[in-house]
């Protein structure tokens, strides 16, 4: 055999026998409720809720209704909008003052009305949303 491939045998019978170790890069940070990147989580998902239009209703099986909801976001001061970097950098939250989703409701049996709102992908000063939402209704007590 010649000098190259035992070098690679070698290398090769070193590498098989010596234990892999590897490294897992996990894309997932677990965040601690108090923490501001948190409190900004939170802000903005309790801003995208479906919110009621009204007490829950009961309507014909499959009737429906549809609508353009508008939702105002709150203009969040400097010291709420510190959440990068554990708290010590101020983001840009304050891009958007409202958004608008169309949503539509369906009568289902059983007094049940089923709600799908849906915020497309535009881009509107340099936010672009995806959100998609459902909910279910039905009144507990009726007159």
């Amino acid at each position: 055999m010649n000098r190259t491939l035992k070098l690679t045998i070698l290398c090769l019978t070193i590498f098989a026998a010596s234990p892999l170790s590897a490294q897992v890069i996990d894309d997932v940070e677990e965040l601690d409720w108090d923490r501001p990147e948190a409190w900004a989580m939170k802000y903005f998902t309790s801003v995208s809720l479906l919110t009621g239009l009204g007490p829950p209703t009961a309507r014909e099986p499959w009737s429906f209704a549809v609508g353009l909801e508008l939702d105002t976001i709150p203009h969040l001061d400097e010291d709420q909008r510190r959440v990068g970097f554990g708290g010590a950098k101020v983001e840009d939250l304050n891009r958007l003052p409202v958004f608008f989703r169309p949503r539509l409701t369906i009568g289902l049996p059983a007094k049940i009305s089923l709600d799908v709102a849906w915020v497309p992908p535009v881009e509107v000063e340099g936010v672009k949303s995806n959100l998609f939402a459902v909910a279910l209704e039905r009144p507990a007590y009726a007159i």
